[in-house]
């Protein structure tokens, strides 16, 4: 019997340390990519292939090469993925100028209201970009319209999603090494099987 719990502990403890490693590691490769891109150029397709490795996880294909994907993911999303950021930038510098003009010039309320609703959808539809990106294949400005569908129409996920990344960034604000060592691969855990679950009734709904 001791025996048995031995090996059950040991497994348990293998099965954790191998998940921390595979967490730190992915986060790792962000960095690195990231850096490549040279920041600006790096962050969306290095944080797609982030959200790609952790897709075919958590659909149970864990036995991929994790820098040989990550690399592959990065290079084929360079290009859609730095354009649908491009859009996404202009989109949310234009939506936070119009909130500045209206708050510090125009001072009307209910066009304030308004805007602030607009920067509200445009932030639920950020919330699904990686993850739509990662497990569609669309024309990269299809890839918005999905993200804002899916924001629209599974509330409960939606919310979910961002309960977590304020939950996350209370974690990286209060405890700061967890960002350092596994922050992309931590935050995007939670979103990206959050996301599965959604698409997952939404094709239910299709075949319906």
């Amino acid at each position: 019997m001791n025996v048995i719990n031995t090996r059950g502990f040991a497994g348990l403890f293998f099965g954790v340390s191998e998940w921390i490693f595979r967490v730190m590691y992915v986060h790792l490769l962000w960095v690195i990519f990231t850096i490549l891109g040279l920041g600006i150029l790096g962050i969306m397709p290095a944080t797609s292939a982030v959200f790609s490795v952790v897709r075919k996880w958590l659909m149970k294909e864990e036995d991929i090469s994790i820098l040989p994907f990550f690399y592959k993911t990065y290079k084929s999303s360079w290009k859609s993925s730095n354009l649908i950021g491009l859009v996404m930038l202009l989109i949310g510098g234009f939506l936070y100028l119009d909130i500045k003009i209206s708050q510090e010039f125009l001072k009307f309320a209910p066009l304030h209201i308004f805007l602030l609703i607009l920067s509200f959808l445009f932030f639920m539809t950020c919330l699904y970009l990686f993850p739509v990106f990662s497990h569609y294949n669309l024309k990269p400005l299809q890839y918005i319209k999905q993200s804002f569908l899916l924001a629209l129409s599974q509330p409960l996920y939606t919310i979910s999603i961002f309960l977590w990344i304020l939950c996350a960034y209370i974690i990286f604000i209060k405890i700061p090494v967890v960002y350092f060592f596994m922050g992309a691969s931590i935050l995007s855990l939670p979103i990206m099987w959050f996301s599965l679950m959604s698409f997952n009734k939404l094709a239910k709904k299709k075949i319906q």
